[in-house]
């Protein structure tokens, strides 16, 4: 290597101390600059937009030549998009080192160590599963878990320690710690899982297979399928599609089929025994569309369905005290989704529609959204919406904050369901489908 610029003696190979000085602290650049570089994960590859795929945070936080930490700031990537957050920190020194850079699975990097020189490395290296967990991990500005495969739905356990959720391009559920924000082992299921929801002891898990009329059976503890139930095809070849179980044991769930109209059902299984019959007090004795989905209320009391891909846009509750379906009520416009609330007396369409548990309409909060669901008590509900986890008050009809994700919700083609969310039953991480994994938002 050729002897420093600006020595004052570089003629004759002697290099005074602000030489040595300047020739270390470049040194040290071009390491943290190496080690940075390697930092990124794979799923950058997929996505070289920063604004889209979290910026070049593997730079993030790269100090000017080691003086006093005030360029360790953001670094050149660190704050694009909605991933690379805060960069690298404010290393001293050379700084930041590896701080803002998990690639999609980092979000913001809360730092590069402040220590002596800017010390490289404890904050902002991808934790287990690409996601920015533990250390340097700052889930307050949201992280995202980059999970291979199209995801579908989504469930969160009573007790908040995991997230379950169907991933019909690889036929497995997938599983996050929420203590962690990493990814665990998966769990195969049956083919194109969709629909899936919890026992109310929270020890079993029921999995829809939208590719095979049959329903799988989930035991958490061994983390393994216990048995598949067989679903009757009519037909249409219909097969399950969404799925929600109630108070009083029984599992419901709509079946889908390749095509548009009425050759979906709704059907009801008995947990006790495995049996699987017709509701035909549902909509038009029991059939339905393709896109029919449903969710129960915390307290299972209630089961909210809207039937999808049908202009009358109509809506449906299920009482599980009475085992039937209320007459439903029409919106009259196509929906998609529905939420309700922890004792079944609100039901949100479309993050916009509020009803109460008689289906009448109370209000409209502007705009709809992709996905929504209420917190643990009281009025507030959040919903996926223009890049942003919301918070919406359905007793003002209002939207009133909102937090960014940290990744884009632009895919909606195909079994992917980005934008479907669950909150956390104690109100303060929301989980939402996004293009390229799970986004957890830290709730307000």
């Amino acid at each position: 290597m050729g002897q420093p610029e600006g020595s004052s003696r570089a003629s004759e190979g002697i290099w005074d101390r602000a030489g040595r000085s300047r020739f270390a602290a470049a040194l040290a650049v071009m390491l943290v600059m190496a080690v940075g570089a390697c930092g990124r994960t794979e799923l950058e590859s997929l996505d070289p937009d920063p604004d889209a795929g979290g910026g070049d945070g593997g730079h993030g936080g790269v100090g000017v030549g080691g003086s006093a930490g005030s360029q360790g700031g953001t670094g050149n990537g660190g704050s694009a998009g909605r991933q690379g957050g805060a960069g690298g920190g404010d290393g001293a020194g050379h700084g930041g080192g590896l701080g803002g850079r998990a690639g999609l699975g980092g979000a913001t990097g809360a730092g590069g160590a402040r220590g002596i020189g800017g010390a490289l490395g404890t904050a902002g290296a991808p934790g287990i599963g690409g996601a920015m967990a533990g250390v340097g991990g700052n889930i307050a500005a949201g992280i995202l878990i980059p999970i291979t495969g199209a995801l579908n739905d989504l469930v969160i356990t009573a007790d908040d320690s995991h997230v379950y959720l169907t991933n019909p391009a690889l036929n497995r559920v997938e599983d996050v710690s929420l203590a962690s924000s990493a990814l665990q082992m998966p769990i195969g299921v049956g083919s194109q899982p969709a629909g899936l929801d919890l026992t109310p002891d929270g020890r079993t898990l029921y999995v829809a297979n939208s590719a095979v009329p049959a329903i799988s059976v989930v035991d958490l503890a061994s983390r393994k399928e216990l048995r598949r139930i067989n679903v009757p095809s009519t037909f249409s070849n219909d097969a399950p599609l969404s799925l929600a179980i109630a108070a009083n044991g029984q599992a419901l769930f709509s079946t889908t089929f390749a095509g548009s109209g009425f050759g979906g059902r709704m059907m009801i299984l008995d947990i006790a025994t495995d049996t699987v019959t017709l509701k035909s007090d549902f909509y038009f004795n029991g059939t339905t569309t393709e896109a029919t989905v449903l969710r129960a209320s915390r307290d299972r009391s209630i089961v909210a369905a809207v039937a999808g891909d049908i202009s009358s846009g109509p809506v449906f509750i299920y009482q599980a005290s009475t085992n039937l379906f209320l007459p439903e009520h029409d919106l009259n416009t196509f929906i998609a989704n529905v939420a309700v609330n922890h004792d079944g007396s609100l039901v949100l369409v479309d993050g916009s529609y509020v009803l109460d548990q008689n289906l009448n309409r109370l209000g409209t909060i502007p705009n709809i959204a992709r996905g929504a669901a209420f917190a643990a008590l009281g009025p507030l509900a959040y919903r996926a919406s223009q890049g942003n986890v919301e918070t919406v008050d359905t007793s003002r009809f209002m939207v009133t904050g909102a937090k960014p994700l940290p990744d884009t919700m632009t895919n909606v083609s195909g079994t992917s369901k980005v934008g479907r969310i669950a909150v956390t039953s104690n109100g303060t991480r929301a989980a939402v489908i996004t293009d390229h994994g799970l986004s957890l938002v830290a709730l307000p």
